[in-house]
């Protein structure tokens, strides 16, 4: 990684893009996993510039462009690359790879954009629409991330994790508090292959996941989704990673219509009756929506309850010792609660599927 000050590292890069700033950019203060920036050029052109610290490859960088470009050729709108002085798709300079884009136009909700319903309806129906382009990209385009059904990959990785954590002599409050969890995470880890079975996995339909497909990585315009973004946890997996990921973030709505502030509280637990049928109809609405556009079997909504079992997984995936204690702290927060929930929502859950998928015609 170079040591440059990022004025003079965006100077080298901006050089290899044959481009000159009209003013001086912008930072997004909302993108969490890259160093994104906004520019207009002495072209009077608006552009995205992305120091990719997720896909830090040229590998993954790779599938990335590779998926945006069949996404934009095949009906769902993305990101359209803007190539290097010499062409090159993007620019590696001493372990920092750029990507730059056209910036797109539209509705971009930030993290304190107060969401309305219209926003977690399109972002299902851009789900559905990037699920119908992406099923046709080449089969042999991927990346080397965890997939859902590599219960020994996913296995060690979560032990490997426990092992960390009860060898560590930091005294890092985060560590105490991770070790009276992730026992309940190693145990999740070794059922998976009972509660998420290899047989009935194969029944649904794997393709290149976006990873992180939720309605704050959507772009609209007239309250409609127009494209997406932010392709940092693409692979070939389930679909119905995708599904559970985006319907979580539109089930919230209606909890939050219910109880409103409350869901924040930790002590929040809904009552049975109201969670039943929050789930019901909340699973009902995202099914209807989403098939309107790509379709969604009875096989893969029954076997969604399963799936929160691998979701929690890949969830504590995001904790890393190498993180401050503070973040080290919310995700164990964050995790916690996913144990909680799991206590009084599988069985409303499991019922939302079985009653969703019988009323789904194939």
């Amino acid at each position: 990684m170079t040591t440059e000050p990022v004025q003079r590292k965006l100077q080298f890069v901006f050089e290899k893009y044959g481009i000159r700033p009209a003013k001086n950019f912008t930072f997004s203060f909302f993108s969490m996993g890259n160093e994104v920036f906004f520019i207009r050029d002495t072209k009077n052109r608006r552009l995205v510039l992305k120091n990719c610290l997720k896909n830090r490859s040229a590998q993954m960088l790779a599938s990335e462009i590779a998926l945006v470009e069949h996404l934009n050729k095949n009906g769902c709108g993305a990101p359209v690359i803007v190539p290097g002085v010499k062409g090159e798709k993007f620019v590696e300079m001493d372990g920092d790879f750029f990507i730059m884009t056209k910036f797109m136009r539209g509705h971009m909700p930030s993290w304190n954009t107060h969401l309305k319903t219209w926003h977690y309806r399109e972002s299902i129906k851009g789900l559905a629409c990037y699920h119908r382009a992406a099923s046709t990209l080449d089969p042999t385009i991927d990346t080397d991330r965890i997939k859902t059904c590599e219960y020994e990959r996913t296995l060690e990785w979560t032990e490997n994790l426990a092992r960390i954590l009860k060898e560590d002599t930091s005294g890092r409050p985060s560590v105490a508090k991770m070790r009276t969890i992730i026992d309940a995470y190693v145990d999740i880890a070794k059922k998976l292959p009972e509660t998420l079975p290899a047989a009935e996995a194969a029944k649904c339909e794997t393709l290149m996941i976006h990873g992180d497909f939720h309605a704050f990585n959507v772009v609209y315009r007239f309250r409609r989704f127009h494209a997406c973004y932010d392709f940092d946890f693409i692979r070939r997996d389930l679909k119905l990673f995708d599904i559970l990921w985006t319907f979580g973030f539109a089930q919230r709505k209606f909890y939050y219509n219910k109880y409103g502030k409350k869901i924040w509280n930790d002590d929040f637990r809904p009552e049975a009756d109201d969670a039943r049928k929050i789930e019901i109809d909340s699973l009902r609405w995202f099914v209807r929506i989403y098939r309107k556009t790509w379709k969604l079997s009875k096989a893969e909504i029954l076997l969604i309850p399963g799936m929160q079992n691998a979701m929690a997984l890949y969830n504590l995936r995001f904790f890393d010792l190498a993180h401050s204690e503070e973040e080290c702290m919310e995700h164990f927060g964050w995790y916690a609660w996913i144990l909680k929930k799991r206590e009084y929502m599988d069985g409303p859950c499991r019922e939302a599927a079985l009653i969703v998928a019988a009323e789904a015609d194939e």
